[in-house]
């Protein structure tokens, strides 16, 4: 796995220093992600999964929720545009408008997501993290098709609040550790997934990627 394709973790307040660590920004925006988040039971049939699991439970708002300026200025997507596409190497100018805002919560006991790959280019910021539980696993092999493959060989990103993840989620697969139920916090983000030119179905389960992308898992 060549270094390029290594996540990258940065604070926001790199990015966006109005947004304060532990200001009333991030609480907020955590609490009201938490009070939205519903159950919701994901079957894993859809071609970008890589969970040898049937289906798997998480909790998640609505999509779109926090797709205005209520509860995040719009600055944050045209910033956060910028920075994936930089990470990317697309084209930012066809990332400014978000497909979906989605917040994920794993309160303690909840079990792992679903291992998959994404479908659209994406960004994940961190809320809150609890202390135990809750990592982003990505496959270092692009081709893993289940947790236990992904696990044999990852980087395991350990969230800290107020951070975004960085990592090319269409070629690696990757899912978020369950949180045990001996943890004293949930784990509360945001996932930010940008419209691109990427995805077209006609490609199939592993061959929806365009330009170097595409080509390096070809090679």
């Amino acid at each position: 796995m060549t270094k390029e394709y290594e996540p990258r973790i940065i604070g926001m307040e790199e990015l966006c220093p109005f947004i304060s660590d532990n200001g009333p920004d991030v609480n907020y925006i955590s609490s009201c992600v938490q009070s939205l988040a519903e159950p919701t039971m994901l079957n894993h049939s859809f071609f970008t999964s890589r969970d040898e699991r049937t289906n798997s439970m998480i909790r998640r708002t609505p999509p779109y929720t926090f797709a205005d300026d209520r509860l995040v200025e719009g600055v944050v997507y045209n910033r956060l545009a910028r920075l994936v596409g930089k990470f990317l190497d697309v084209s930012a100018s066809r990332l400014t408008s978000p497909i979906t805002t989605v917040g994920h919560v794993y309160h303690p006991g909840d079990e792992s997501s679903e291992a998959h790959v994404d479908y659209y280019p994406s960004v994940t910021w961190f809320l809150q993290c609890s202390n135990d539980g809750g990592e982003l696993v990505i496959a270092k092999n692009p081709v893993a098709r289940t947790i236990i493959e992904i696990e044999e060989d990852a980087w395991v990103v350990k969230p800290k609040n107020n951070t975004i993840a960085l990592f090319d989620g269409q070629v690696l697969p990757h899912y978020v550790r369950g949180v045990p139920k001996s943890s004293n916090l949930s784990r509360v983000s945001i996932n930010y997934s940008f419209a691109h030119e990427c995805s077209p179905p006609e490609f199939g389960p592993d061959r929806y990627l365009l330009g170097k992308r595409l080509e390096w898992m070809n090679k």
